[in-house]
């Protein structure tokens, strides 16, 4: 349901315990004016070799003011990974475990605070399971072959170096695709989750003498302040949401199928039955009766390069020296025609399951989740004098 989460807690409603748990990293300057400073205190080396959970902490001193930063992973801090989902019931658990969390790294701030911050980003997020002999990795194949707009691209990276990761992102915002098995096996360094802290033998204990399951991975990373008001006002919520108002299935399961409606769905033809050429040219003809043959022919041709590997992105890189910009929105209109002959109903069953998945919106649960324990109090030796 809900994975990062950063809050904003003001000057005022938190206290430093442990000062020398923030380091300075950096200002921002305006000529010789100091804008802020940033000091952070964030897990340690030790805490990642010993699976300890933590979140990250950030101070932006300004003059006399200074904010808090707290940057963490909601599912992580109820359990020690973010396969196991977490649901509006785990709230108080998520609220209990992070304050004493916080606290351990030296900073007290009350319950009521952390309910009532501010968000200044968050990303919901879906584990979906897959079933029927589909691939995580061949689905990310296809979704790379959809008609993005100008304003997104397509992220690379870490695709071209495995086909594990595929990511539809601009500067505000992104749409993100993985193999959530294959990432939870990979070291820290290169898993796709911002703070992979998973004991890999213990979580995958339950599978034993199993096949692994394909589980992908959804994100919506709504990274931009301005940007996530603008998605949660077009959807109906809160301009300036607390904590509290976006620890909620309606709005995560929302905020998911609305980015799978637009960056997905109006390329829906590309994920269809029909591959052949006769198949498609029959199928335009009976949705479109008075299609020229010559149109026809011309949009059987579109189909099939947009649904071979590369699609609709290397169709556009091919032409472009070709090509105008009007020309391309010729042919992008045509492919709006192909996708009104499509539906869900004919498409693939793996877009069926995500579909459907979301919008059951039932949470991705484990046999026996694996809980971390509050953090223990440090003995203080000094404290006896």
């Amino acid at each position: 349901m809900l994975d990062t989460v950063i809050l904003l807690i003001r000057k005022g409603n938190y206290k430093i315990t442990i000062k020398e748990n923030f380091a300075f990293t950096s200002s921002k300057r305006k000529g010789s004016y100091i804008i802020y400073d940033k000091f952070v205190n964030n897990p340690t080396k030790e805490d990642k070799r010993l699976g300890i959970y933590k979140p990250c902490l950030t101070i932006f001193q300004r003059g006399l003011d200074a904010e808090l930063k707290i940057q963490f992973s909601a599912a992580k801090v109820v359990y020690k990974n973010n396969l196991q989902e977490i649901t509006e019931a785990d709230f108080k658990k998520v609220i209990e475990n992070l304050q004493k969390l916080v606290a351990d790294m030296g900073v007290e701030v009350s319950k009521e605070v952390l309910e009532k911050a501010e968000v200044w980003a968050f990303h919901p997020s879906k584990n979906i399971l897959i079933t029927g002999g589909y691939i995580v990795l061949d689905i990310l194949k296809d979704f790379a072959k959809v008609n993005l707009t100008e304003k997104m691209e397509f992220d690379f990276k870490d695709y071209r170096n495995g086909g594990h990761c595929l990511q539809f992102r601009a500067e505000t915002h992104a749409l993100v695709f993985y193999d959530k098995v294959l990432d939870l096996e990979k070291s820290e360094k290169k898993s796709y989750s911002k703070d992979q802290e998973v004991q890999k033998q213990s979580l995958f204990d339950f599978m034993e003498g199993k096949t692994k399951p394909e589980i992908l991975r959804m994100e919506a990373r709504l990274c931009d302040r301005r940007k996530m008001k603008t998605i949660l006002v077009k959807l109906g919520f809160a301009k300036n949401p607390i904590l509290s108002d976006i620890f909620k299935k309606e709005v995560c399961q929302k905020v998911l199928l609305y980015y799978f409606e637009t960056y997905v769905e109006p390329s829906l033809f590309i994920f269809d039955y029909e591959s052949t050429p006769q198949k498609i040219l029959k199928t335009l003809f009976k949705n479109n009766p008075n299609t020229r043959p010559a149109t026809a022919l011309l949009l059987t041709g579109l189909k099939l390069i947009c649904k071979d590997k590369g699609g609709v992105r290397d169709l556009r890189r091919i032409l472009g020296k070709r090509a105008s910009k009007r020309s391309w929105d010729r042919i992008a209109v045509k492919i709006k025609i192909l996708n009104k002959t499509a539906t869900i109903e004919n498409c693939q069953d793996y877009i069926k399951q995500i579909k459907s998945a979301l919008q059951q919106f039932k949470p991705y649960t484990l046999p026996q989740a694996i809980k971390i324990e509050p953090p223990k109090p440090v003995f203080d030796p000094m404290s006896l004098h």
